[in-house]
């Protein structure tokens, strides 16, 4: 996915207020979707008391249009009341971009309701490595049933583009990886 790039924010939310920033994730997929043409995918994510944004662009031109839109204003003017930390600290400080290497063919996610997020670290001069395994990454039909990983399981809140990335897990990866838990 030639400059492509991505975005994680896991937000943590604040006391008392997790269902009402679901509540406001969840509202804003519909925004993102008719205001933002270069976020390509957009997801709002929960685990527990932790609310997170995934989102992949077209390109970095698009990242800057998505963190000046209106989801960003409207996040950043509640953010004092649904995440613990606020603006800065709730919020901008958790940011986590990154380029995308690898896209599994486009599905249909309306029916998704779990995702997994797996944050990879490289062993010690092991990143481009791990980066060209990421990039040739192989079949989703091979990829280990992801109750077998180390990932985070969340529930999925709305997806509103057809595409969804996958992560290959092979003996090459283990190599490169640090070994750090047993399965994947």
């Amino acid at each position: 996915m030639e400059n492509h790039t991505a975005s994680y924010i896991a937000m943590p939310a604040a006391e008392g207020q997790s269902e009402a920033f679901a509540e406001f994730l969840a509202g804003a997929a519909p925004i993102v979707r008719d205001t933002e043409p270069g976020t390509v995918l957009w997801f709002a994510l929960q685990a527990n008391d932790t609310l997170a944004i995934f989102d992949i662009f077209a390109d970095e031109e698009a990242r800057n249009a998505h963190f000046s839109g209106a989801v960003a204003a409207a996040l950043n003017q509640n953010a004092d009341t649904l995440v613990d930390g606020g603006w800065d600290e709730g919020v901008v400080a958790n940011i986590n971009n990154s380029d995308v290497l690898s896209v599994k063919a486009p599905v249909d996610l309306s029916t998704a309701t779990t995702a997994t997020y797996i944050k990879l670290e490289a062993a010690p001069g092991k990143g481009p490595e791990l980066a060209a395994l990421l990039t040739a990454a192989t079949p989703s039909s091979q990829i280990p049933n992801p109750r077998h990983c180390s990932g985070r399981r969340c529930r999925l809140t709305r997806p509103i583009s057809p595409y969804s990335t996958s992560l290959p897990t092979t003996r090459a990866a283990k190599r490169i990886l640090p070994d750090r838990s047993p399965g994947c």
